[in-house]
């Protein structure tokens, strides 16, 4: 039972241009999550009360949003153009070297759209806690408030029923 080094390597029997076909299906299916995600928590806002200033934030990562999209378009011409590329190479017979970078490139890319989709979670995460705190805010103030509506009626209707005259009212 001796091993002999090097070990063979399994055989991917797929094409480097069937790899790339799927990895741009996958990607079009995350692209068509995010957009998803991004429609439902546009709706989650529009539909709740906030203050004027997560207004500013939400246009932010709505402008963060826009980039991030038209980056990962960028993207794609690009992994269309490799694409192109491979096959072109592939039809002359030189794809050998060419195809580690390529791998290495979509690797890159792969990693950039990674880090991109992290960034826009944590600053959706972020505008969503802060436009909770200004609801629980905007909450305490609007019962400060009713507090101190009731405390004025009572007043005044204490005023009224001891018969003195009201406040700024003439005797």
């Amino acid at each position: 039972d001796k091993v002999h080094y090097p070990l063979p390597l399994p055989l991917d029997e797929r094409s480097e241009e069937e790899t790339l076909r799927a990895l741009a299906s996958r990607l079009r299916g995350e692209l068509a999550d995010a957009r998803q995600t991004i429609t439902n928590l546009e709706a989650r806002l529009s539909s709740s009360a906030v203050a004027p200033a997560d207004d500013s934030k939400f246009l932010e990562v709505q402008q963060q949003n826009l980039e991030l999209g038209e980056a990962l378009r960028a993207s794609r011409r690009e992994v269309e153009q490799l694409r192109a590329e491979l096959h072109h190479r592939h039809a002359s017979g030189n794809d050998a070297g060419e195809a580690g970078r390529l791998r290495a490139q979509c690797t890159r890319l792969q990693s950039e759209l990674k880090s991109a989709r992290d960034e826009t979670r944590q600053r959706e995460l972020q505008h969503k806690r802060e436009a909770e705190q200004a609801v629980r805010e905007l909450r305490g103030e609007q019962l400060k408030v009713d507090r101190l509506q009731k405390q004025v009626r009572k007043l005044e209707d204490e005023q009224r029923a001891s018969g003195r005259p009201g406040i700024g009212r003439a005797p």
